[in-house]
């Protein structure tokens, strides 16, 4: 029988098992842990699986090759955005010719790689990806290696190149072969409008600093007595800092949100009353597809009754990530604390329920041919509202 080639899947996959004894290793080589014993022992089971993978396994294989997918697979077990890079990765990621994307932010659940948003009007959108569809192969490589912020990376380049992905719905062996083009995300980060009497739809692309100013602007010419959907389907990613003075622009006092590690409060975030601009009715609008920052202003405004959420269940993505520097030259980014409500109960893992659940249309309904029904459903429950409060 004809030996299997060896490659990185399988690598990573020899060295899952072995990697759970570095976390033992790492807490006995720097000091922190307070019984060394046990760490010291998974150390030598550790060397000597080494030593017999080096040994006997049926391809040779480096040894940086092994240390590498231990670190990865050590790191893999954790969550979606901690990830272990390799010497000079950390330099490679701020390349400046990465301006351009697809649209598609992923997450990685239960080992494989997932799509959590597709940005409005983005390449991928044009072609039809959906949230919840799996992302198999980036070119020729398995998605479900990466992690979820490589796999970012990876989608990103230089504006006008082409990437290859393969992706599969959900329940639907049938893969999905598609050659997307990077485009630079849109100028303007949100878009505005008031679709019916009495109410104004601003729907945020992305949080940043630009999309704080741009909401500013629009809210300030905005009638008193409208009613306000914040729209914040398929936003993920973006600044927490952002998201927190993004919430200040409804709340007038009090606190925005917290960010805990395991052990202590690393920030409070406080309102600063001269920052609120709009004092109307609020009702927020979201789906499996927010996450991140534009899920902390949900979580700000809905804890502190300034906001109702329609929608779907959202995304639960909601940790800080710092990076470690490794003696070898790479580095861990990892997860080490969690944002909270001003409650202080996190959304990470766990998504934010919404107060009235509004479901996607099945495939073939006649509603699923409309522009965007889930929008539609919103603005009648919004009319109706309004009618009976008239």
């Amino acid at each position: 029988m004809k030996p299997m080639p060896m490659n990185r899947a399988r690598v990573v996959f020899l060295c899952a098992s072995l990697a759970l004894l570095m976390v033992l290793l790492s807490g006995a080589v720097m000091g922190r842990a307070r019984n060394s014993e046990p760490a010291y022992g998974g150390l030598k089971v550790f060397s000597e699986a080494l030593h017999y993978v080096q040994n006997n396994y049926v391809d040779r294989v480096e040894t940086g090759t092994l240390m590498d997918g231990a670190y990865q697979g050590l790191i893999g077990m954790l969550d979606s955005d901690s990830e272990y890079l390799a010497p000079g990765e950390t330099e490679r990621e701020k390349d400046p010719a990465s301006k351009g994307d697809t649209g598609v932010t992923p997450l990685r659940r239960e080992l494989s790689m997932r799509v959590l948003s597709v940005r409005p009007g983005s390449p991928a959108a044009r072609a039809g990806v959906q949230p919840g569809w799996y992302l198999r192969f980036i070119g020729d490589r398995p998605a479900r290696e990466l992690s979820a912020a490589r796999v970012t990376r990876t989608l990103a380049g230089p504006l006008g190149s082409k990437v290859r992905c393969t992706f599969v719905k959900p329940g639907d062996p049938k893969k999905i072969e598609l050659e997307l083009e990077r485009e630079a995300p849109p100028a303007q980060p949100i878009v505005s409008s008031s679709p019916l009497p009495g109410i104004s739809h601003v729907r945020l692309l992305r949080v940043e600093d630009d999309t704080l100013e741009s909401l500013r602007r629009v809210l300030k010419e905005m009638p008193r007595d409208q009613v306000l959907l914040l729209d914040l389907r398929n936003n993920a990613g973006g600044s927490y800092d952002d998201a927190v003075r993004i919430a200040n622009l409804f709340l007038a006092d009090g606190i925005l949100g917290r960010l805990r590690d395991r052990s202590r409060e690393r920030a409070l975030y406080e309102a600063r009353p001269r920052e609120r601009l709009w004092s109307g009715e609020v009702v927020l609008l979201a789906d499996r597809g927010t996450a991140g920052a534009a899920e902390m202003i949900a979580a700000t405004l809905r804890s502190r009754g300034r906001a109702r959420l329609l929608g779907e269940k959202t995304a639960g993505v909601g940790c800080f990530q710092e990076v470690l520097a490794l003696p070898n030259g790479g580095a861990l980014r990892l997860s080490v604390a969690k944002y909270q409500d001003p409650n202080g109960k996190p959304w990470h893992g766990e998504g934010l329920t919404p107060d009235e659940a509004l479901e996607r249309p099945k495939t073939g309904d006649k509603a699923g041919e409309r522009e965007d029904p889930i929008l539609d459903k919103a603005l009648e429950i919004l009319s109706a509202g309004r009618r009976k409060a008239a």
